[in-house]
């Protein structure tokens, strides 16, 4: 209210009273410019104090339609997706009146109908969304999809490395030593299909046996399994 008092002082707005019936009697904060076109809107509507519009928006004469069609057009500009019953409530048009102008804005591109959000899916109702601004929803999501899989720096992927495979001195004190260890490190390797022929050869000589010896005693080898005879 403290920004309306100056506007009202200075002519650039005054309040429009919306009629008991279909209105609900609403009182609104209007700007100067918009009068021809809400009067036109709402023919049953006062405004006070009685106010007029600068002469370059009072010359422009509307109809009841076209003053319908403008005002719901700036409102969906505003309003992102939306049913037409829940824009009849808060605009206080009836809801025939609110869709004539709505497929009057489809018609001329400016809307786009669909079910964009889940409380439309299903048997929802149909809602509408302005074109523009259902392009910029596009992009903030795609956008928004593309950064949570957008790659980590090469840094934080080496930082990820050295703690995966236990090479930080912090990493190897929590996972113990010996074959207390030995089970953690095999858990890594789950679910890679690699023989173990191709990873015994890595190992530096010596430790072949060493290893086995580990595997058995953490029960992860078993001993007694029948040796292939090839």
């Amino acid at each position: 209210r403290a920004l309306h008092t100056p506007l009202h002082h200075a002519g650039r707005a005054c309040r429009m009273r919306l009629p008991p019936s279909g209105g609900m009697g609403a009182v609104l904060w209007v700007a100067a410019e918009k009068i021809p076109q809400l009067r036109a809107a709402f023919p049953s509507a006062s405004f006070e104090p009685p106010l007029a519009a600068p002469e370059e928006f009072a010359c422009k004469s509307w109809s009841e339609e076209e003053g319908q069609a403008e005002l719901l057009r700036s409102r969906m500009e505003a309003l992102g997706p939306i049913s037409s019953t829940a824009l009849a409530a808060s605009c206080g048009l009836p809801l025939s009146k609110v869709d004539a102008a709505l497929a009057k804005l489809e018609a001329e591109g400016s809307l786009l109908r669909g079910r964009f959000t889940p409380a439309s899916g299903g048997d929802g109702e149909m809602e509408w969304c302005a074109r523009r601004l259902l392009a910029r929803i596009h992009r903030y999501t795609i956008n928004r999809l593309r950064q949570e899989i957008e790659p980590v720096s090469a840094a934080d992927f080496m930082r990820f490395l050295v703690s995966w495979h236990r090479l930080a001195p912090e990493d190897r004190s929590e996972s113990g030593e010996g074959t207390e260890s030995l089970a953690g490190l095999i858990e890594l390797l789950e679910g890679f299909e690699c023989a173990a022929s191709a990873w015994e050869g890595e190992l530096p000589e010596g430790w072949s046996g060493h290893a086995l010896l580990l595997l058995r005693a953490s029960r992860l080898l078993r001993s007694d399994r029948p040796r292939s005879r090839c």
